[in-house]
């Protein structure tokens, strides 16, 4: 069994801040991920809301 990591990004209430990545070794593209949700974080910006 191979188990790889699923990054999702949260804000308050279940929103999600951009949009979920798998797995990869490109970490300059990890590092624009992370940047990028914390810039829809700040601005307020979901991508989706995940129900309770």
């Amino acid at each position: 069994m191979n188990a790889q990591p699923y990054y999702v990004l949260m804000g308050h209430e279940n929103n999600v801040v951009s949009q979920p990545r798998a797995y990869d070794l490109d970490v300059d593209e990890f590092v624009e991920f992370l940047k990028q949700g914390v810039v829809n974080y700040n601005k307020g910006q979901t991508v989706f809301t995940i129900p309770e």
